[in-house]
């Protein structure tokens, strides 16, 4: 694997790639921190002294780093992620520009799947919770499917207050995923499960919270194939490590929601662009057209930069549809 020395490509500002000290990681492991397996392949460098690389798993499809942040270290760098208001930057708190485009997004992949009257909505790792804020007000406005009343439940570390955008929707905030109680008929973890050391353990929390034919959505980062054609042009792709410490692509989802009894998978494509040409015109252009390929090519196509599942959990009595 060689050593690149040239340049590095950043992409989400945002997420700030900070180097990292023997003190401030756990010890390698052999076995990936998705599914378990020791069947990993180091293809990438992500920081050179103390070592850490970026590691394939074939059982899984997922990628991961070969060491982890401690707790302390994650609670450390995440400290004063929440401390600028909406009010005064958009996506400091939701992690996406315009957080309204992107609950417009989910609403229109998941509108014909929600009943009425009422919704109840886990939005993990959500900062303050203007996603599914944003959902449950155009939602109201929508009028359909009959939904009078939102319930919303944020489950995030930091400090930020989640304050609800009119009468009909109700908000209250949970340090841990342990906290919750109730189930949902819709969970969203967009832009959250790559910080946590060992997301599938929050994976199967967020699974059991859903009622019988909940929707659960997740976006996250699909670099490695960047990061490897960076790689082989002598460049280097920046992961966001330690902000990012898992790749997780349509492999990676598929291949869990298949290997899932409970979820049944509705929609698996390339991540909505989180940008808008008003912004960042360049950036956003440039998405867009590494994301178009895949709706041509599919699998065979790799560089889109991120991935989202939308996935609906079974019923006792359903049959599975793949």
């Amino acid at each position: 694997m060689p050593n690149n020395t040239g340049l590095i490509v950043n992409t989400v500002p945002r997420h700030e790639s900070r180097q990292l000290e023997d003190d401030d990681l756990l010890p390698a492991e052999g076995a990936c921190p998705l599914c378990g397996s020791t069947a990993r392949k180091a293809f990438a460098e992500l920081q050179r002294n103390p070592r850490v690389e970026l590691m394939s798993c074939s059982s899984c499809h997922g990628a991961s780093a070969s060491r982890l942040p401690s707790d302390e270290t994650l609670a450390a760098y995440y400290s004063g992620y929440y401390d600028t208001p909406v009010s005064s930057s958009q996506d400091a708190q939701v992690g996406f520009y315009h957080y309204e485009r992107l609950a417009r997004h989910l609403l229109r992949h998941m509108a014909p799947h929600l009943q009425g009257p009422s919704l109840r909505i886990l939005d993990f790792g959500g900062g303050d919770g203007a996603i599914a804020n944003a959902f449950a007000k155009q939602l109201l406005l929508l009028k359909a499917p009959d939904v009078s009343q939102v319930d919303i439940t944020v489950v995030d570390p930091s400090g930020a207050v989640p304050q609800p955008s009119q009468d009909a929707i109700s908000m209250q905030k949970c340090r841990t995923i342990d906290e919750v109680s109730g189930r949902f008929q819709l969970v969203i973890a967009s832009a959250s499960l790559e910080h946590i050391q060992r997301p599938v353990n929050e994976l199967r929390k967020l699974t059991a919270l859903l009622d019988p034919g909940g929707i659960f959505y997740a976006r996250t980062p699909y670099a490695s194939p960047l990061v490897r054609l960076f790689d082989a042009l002598g460049m280097r792709w920046n992961f966001m490590y330690p902000a990012h410490l898992h790749d997780m692509g349509q492999q990676f989802w598929e291949g869990y929601i298949r290997r899932d009894n409970q979820l049944e998978l509705l929609r698996s494509t390339p991540s909505i662009v989180e940008s808008t040409f008003d912004q960042h015109f360049f950036r956003t252009l440039a998405a867009y057209l590494l994301k178009a390929p895949w709706y041509l090519l599919g699998q065979n196509y790799g560089l889109v930069g991120g991935w989202e599942v939308f996935a609906r959990k079974a019923n006792a009595f359903n049959s599975r549809q793949l």
